[in-house]
């Protein structure tokens, strides 16, 4: 059933193996970002160090960093250190739960974090890119590049949490299924602390609306959806196998016992190299006529 409260910590889905001598990740292709990248470097002025950013005249950036996590910042000291342990945490908690030792590019992660919507709009204008997301992630050779609109609240974050797993998965399991690709970005997108514990799976009321009154893809055509798929691409379709993948992942990881298991067991044989359709037949037990109505009324 799907839950209506936290799901459990992240420590408990965690299923990992080693990753076996000779496997490699993807490496990131910087130029489909270099716009993005070229726009942030005009907005600071780097040291030849890299130690530090100095502020365009209008802007006030302050600078923190833990591990390999760098944020840059146009808000107070103390939201600035509280999203850098919650991103060095989210980062923590994916490699823990996905079956697989990555294999990540050395690269830092690059945080800007932008308290105004006209200097993170600025940023766009100056890239030549479109606005319409209060939070972007863009995986680069050098390094990972984050913005976020804190004014747009939770929104940013969680648009971030969705493309930062899409990159720790890619260099983890990239034979991971769309479906499953999606709707576990989707579950970590809810990301956050609860008493000092990173914990994901929240509803989210976009798709149990959604989920409610439209038809749902029958679950041969969602498993059949691939990144060339016109589902994939646009319309209301799109956002509808969004909605029935969150939904089936959620299902399986907040469930029963038996269900997170078997899904964590299906990851693992995933990982191992088996086939998606046979690991799904060995491991998940679905149920189309179950999924959709134990969603919560909100």
């Amino acid at each position: 059933m799907i839950a209506d409260s936290i799901a459990p910590s992240m420590g408990k889905y965690s299923a990992r193996r080693p990753r076996t001598t000779g496997e490699k990740g993807r490496t990131p292709r910087p130029s489909r970002y270099l716009p993005f990248l070229l726009a942030l470097l005009l907005t600071l002025v780097w040291s030849p160090r890299g130690a530090g950013a100095r502020k365009p005249e209008d802007l006030n950036w302050i600078r923190m960093s833990s591990q390999e996590i760098v944020v840059y910042s146009t808000v107070g000291g103390a939201e600035s250190r509280e999203i850098l342990d919650l991103m060095r945490l989210f980062r923590n908690d994916c490699l823990e739960f996905l079956p697989v030792d990555p294999f990540l590019p050395p690269a830092p992660t690059r945080i800007f974090l932008l308290s105004s919507e006209s200097a993170y709009e600025d940023i766009f204008s100056n890239s030549g890119s479109s606005t319409g997301t209060s939070g972007l992630f863009f995986p680069a050779i050098d390094a990972n590049y984050i913005a976020v609109d804190l004014n747009a609240g939770t929104e940013g974050l969680a648009t971030v949490f969705h493309e930062y797993f899409h990159f720790i998965a890619e260099h983890t399991m990239p034979n991971l299924p769309l479906w499953a690709n999606e709707g576990l970005a989707e579950f970590f997108s809810t990301y956050k602390l609860d008493d000092g514990f990173g914990t994901a799976g929240h509803p989210i009321r976009e798709h149990m609306i959604r989920l409610k009154f439209e038809e749902p893809m029958p679950f041969v055509d969602l498993f059949g959806v691939i990144g060339r798929s016109d589902e994939y691409h646009g319309g209301t379709q799109r956002q509808l196998f969004y909605s029935q993948s969150w939904a089936l992942v959620h299902s399986q990881l907040t469930g029963t016992p038996d269900e997170r298991q078997g899904f964590l067991d299906y990851l693992a044989a995933l990982a191992d190299g088996m086939s998606g359709q046979a690991a799904m037949v060995d491991y998940l037990d679905l149920d189309e006529s179950r999924l959709l109505p134990d969603l919560p009324n909100r």
